[in-house]
């Protein structure tokens, strides 16, 4: 567990000047735009400004210092998207968390789903808690208006949850009046999943039943 801070480090240096791109989507069912063209899926791991921009529906759309943020009316189902890119501008890491009143049939009424290439993000060496450490800490960390800030904060919560569910983790690097006031932001009560891809990406997950 004391790899964490060496990690975080290393990860706020290489990405001082790396953006990060945030959408925060709210009610997304009730836009029939965005239900066909747009999505988490379309972002890809390594993906180029010209790439996932594609991806994101242009109403709504604004620019912070930390990359862009869009916001749509509130509903019954909310979304928050997140992706971080590396120094270069390529999608370093995703992550998407989702929240449902009244989930369809078969559908979780949370679930936390991430990405993350080691490598892209400046910790080639880091295993997957310790890179979802640094990530943590790099979000959580990050200044931003209060659209960005509520968005990032759901993110971090989501993160920190999936922590402390998995086997074996005994820390999220945060102290524990922190750590506390991000687990709100996520439900217990769920099962965390994590797989390394042929690429070596890190993709994680988190779901609730309901």
């Amino acid at each position: 567990m004391e790899r964490a801070p060496l990690i975080h480090a290393i990860c706020k240096s290489r990405l001082s000047i790396a953006g990060i791109l945030l959408v925060s989507l709210l009610g997304l069912t009730v836009h029939a735009g965005c239900s066909s063209g747009w999505g988490f899926e379309r972002i890809a791991l390594g993906d180029t400004p010209s790439q996932y921009e594609r991806a994101l529906p242009l109403d709504g759309v604004r620019r912070t210092q930390t990359g862009m943020c869009w916001t749509g009316p509130g509903g019954a189902q909310s979304d928050v998207v997140v992706v971080q890119t590396s120094k270069d501008g390529r999608v370093c890491a995703k992550f998407r968390v989702t929240e449902s009143e009244s989930p369809n049939l078969g559908e979780p009424r949370y679930a936390f789903r991430a990405a993350l290439d080691p490598q892209l993000y400046g910790v080639a060496r880091a295993d997957p808690i310790n890179a979802l450490r640094a990530l943590l800490l790099d979000i959580r960390d990050n200044a931003a208006d209060p659209v960005v800030s509520a968005a990032q904060r759901r993110v971090a919560g989501a993160i920190a949850r999936w922590l402390v569910v998995w086997p074996g983790v005994d820390s999220t690097g945060l102290d524990e009046a922190e750590q506390d006031t991000l687990l709100r932001e996520a439900p217990s009560g769920g099962t965390a999943t994590m797989r390394v891809t042929s690429k070596g990406a890190f993709q994680y997950e988190y779901t609730v039943e309901k």
